[in-house]
């Protein structure tokens, strides 16, 4: 399994980068003017709006105290200061769904991680070459591995990683939208894990025990996220998304035998029953049926929605309503204790897939250490 898990999930991940780069809220000239205090396309928004804010360097500062005073944690959320998942089955889009419309919206776009942002050190060696040298419940695991042996005894912590990953980059998410004052759209959240977790389950890729202990990781770090003001979820039917799979997916994804019909079938239950229901009390979910109609008409959709005209008592997008105290002190606590909050997903268990033999840790030891 992966030997990282030796030191503990808080130091694997927060070597994990995010990028240095601001993405500013700009206005254009020549384009249609629209009041309306909603979510608005860059064409049609106000030449003369300007931002709230200051973008603050969150990556490179110590977000203060008395940053959070001046900065935009305290004051009015802007109209297209939104955060937008767009989520789905396999093969259906997504990537370059979200970056049209980030496009359109001017939206800071965030792609899902992946294993390269785990394996890859910052000087450019890639740990996964140490392989052949380990035993097995010493070796990293990935999706490209796991597609080609679903049943293999690493697959329960590949799972529990990818999650990770996915929890650091849907934080990085959040902090970009506080410290900048621009929306973001970002491929997957952490939520939908859990339903290729109970489809790795269901097809029995991974133990009951794996199983048990990832869901409760879940259970243990859900509540600290913000939900998202939108999902929008890619509502491609699993026929379909078979048929896709083999026309647009990737070499590997079209031999493996992971994508079963029965696969597909238990994600799609799981997210429509489990995950868009737990989110849609916090915010807006949208089904995007039509996978091929222009990006046009799907804002025409998306922005008829209601985000903003809300009361305090509605428990709807409370999350982004909270008082201006408790606005600083959660940037605050996103922007220095990601340590702390990433250790919310260490729970030990006795799963003998979710760990490493002493002998396979010193082994380790010595292989890592000579490089």
């Amino acid at each position: 399994m992966f030997p990282i898990l030796k030191s503990g999930l808080t130091n694997a991940l927060s070597s994990v980068g995010i990028s240095s780069k601001l993405h500013k809220v700009v206005s254009k000239t020549n384009v249609n003017k629209s009041q309306v205090a909603t979510l608005v396309r860059l064409s049609y928004r106000n030449e003369d709006e300007e931002p709230l804010i200051k973008p603050f360097p969150y990556h490179e500062k110590i977000y203060s105290s008395l940053e959070g005073r001046k900065s935009f944690a305290w004051k009015p959320w802007h109209p297209n200061c939104k955060l937008i998942v767009v989520d789905g089955p396999v093969a259906c889009g997504k990537k370059k769904f979200a970056q049209e419309l980030a496009k359109e919206l001017d939206f800071f776009y965030i792609p899902e991680p992946t294993f390269d942002d785990l394996y890859i050190t910052h000087w450019g060696f890639d740990v996964r070459t140490l392989d052949s040298q380990l035993p097995k419940d010493a070796q990293t695991w990935d999706i490209d591995r796991f597609l080609q042996d679903p049943h293999d005894i690493n697959t329960a912590a590949m799972q529990l990683y990818m999650y990770h990953l996915r929890l650091k980059s849907y934080i990085h998410a959040y902090l970009h939208l506080c410290h900048t004052g621009q929306g973001v759209i970002t491929v997957r959240g952490p939520w939908s894990d859990r339903c290729f977790t109970t489809a790795m389950h269901d097809s029995k890729y991974i133990s009951d025990g794996a199983y048990e202990t990832i869901m409760n990781t879940y259970k243990n770090t859900w509540h600290l996220m913000f939900r998202p003001h939108l999902t929008i979820y890619m509502d491609v039917p699993v026929d379909v998304t078979l048929e896709n799979i083999q026309k647009y997916g990737e070499p590997l994804e079209k031999t493996s035998k992971v994508f079963t019909k029965e696969y597909l079938t238990s994600f799609e239950t799981d997210i429509k029953c489990s995950v868009l229901d737990y989110l849609e009390p916090h915010g807006l979910i949208y089904y995007h049926k039509n996978i091929d109609e222009p990006i046009s008409d799907t804002l025409d959709e998306i922005e008829k929605l209601n985000f903003d005209n809300y009361l305090t008592r509605d428990f709807i997008l409370s999350f982004w309503r909270m008082s201006r105290d408790d606005q600083i002190g959660s940037v605050h606590m996103y922007s220095n204790e990601l340590d702390a909050i990433l250790s919310s997903t260490d729970i030990y268990s006795d799963v003998p897939e979710l760990h490493m033999s002493a002998e396979s840790s010193k082994i380790w030891e010595k292989v890592w250490g000579e490089e």
